[in-house]
């Protein structure tokens, strides 16, 4: 691995199976801790950081190596990516961590700001594109969560959290601002505040849906192809439409055919 460390006070610890050639970390900063350890598929990730007191913990949690048994067994479409994951950090007191079992692949996570923060469940498998524009944001994802394609932004100081054993499916977008501000010409003020997002235990978002601002989805629901969210969706409901709508309620849904009769409520 190739590191450079313009800095003092800097901490790097790895460990050496956990990267393939041409992983690389950059620190032009003091007082930053970066530990990766075992328990990360990042194949050769490249991390840079400018600023002070950042932390990124990845896979470094002492965690049983056996995959839990209600993981499906089915292969992860995104083994078939090889790119690894890249890391920008431009700012101070920012953490990204992880403790358990991860797998990113071809990810971009990009933090611009301060005192911003990102936690990684355990066995999570995804494709990610994270984006902070902000200070102070959060964004979370559960445990055991898997998502094909997500990108998400925080442009304000807002939390977005995804929670345990979600299907996040392809072109996903998630939000917490419009990302740029709607003025009233009358009073001058501004119109459109940003939002926290809360994604619930086990829900599904089809094929490139949208969360936008503001929104909580609840426990068990299914979000349509191509539905666009941008209000509260009840628990064990599916929605679709733009904006989504609920067409069915107390249901769930389950990753693999032979879960069918297996399915309970989720609360």
């Amino acid at each position: 691995m190739d590191i450079q460390d313009e800095g003092t006070g800097n901490s790097c610890r790895f460990d050496a199976n956990a990267f393939d050639a041409g992983a690389s970390l950059t620190i032009n900063g003091n007082d930053n801790k970066i530990e990766i350890g075992p328990a990360i598929d990042a194949r050769a990730p490249k991390i840079t950081i400018e600023g002070d007191g950042n932390t990124i913990r990845l896979g470094a949690d002492r965690v049983a190596t056996a995959t839990p048994a209600d993981i499906p067994t089915r292969p992860f479409l995104l083994h078939h990516s090889e790119r690894a994951p890249v890391i920008d950090i431009l700012g101070d007191r920012n953490t990204i961590i992880s403790g358990g079992p991860v797998q990113l692949y071809d990810s971009t996570i990009q933090i611009v700001g301060d005192a911003n923060a990102m936690r990684i469940g355990s066995w999570v498998r995804a494709h990610l594109r994270i984006d902070f524009q902000t200070n102070d944001g959060t964004f979370a994802i559960g445990d055991q969560t898997t998502a094909v394609a997500l990108q998400a932004s925080l442009h304000e100081p807002r939390q977005l959290r995804i929670g345990e054993d979600c299907q996040i499916s392809a072109d996903i977008y998630i939000t917490v601002s419009d990302t740029h501000p709607i003025i009233d010409l009358t009073t001058g003020e501004r119109i459109n505040e940003a939002g926290d997002v809360i994604v619930g235990d086990h829900v599904w978002l089809g094929f490139k849906s949208t969360v936008l601002k503001g929104c909580t989805i609840g426990n068990g629901s299914t979000v349509g192809t191509c539905g666009v969210v941008t209000g509260d969706l009840p628990e064990n409901c599916v929605a679709v439409g733009n904006p989504a709508r609920v067409v069915r309620e107390n249901v769930t849904w389950a990753r693999e055919f032979t879960q069918t009769g297996e399915c309970t409520k989720h609360d």
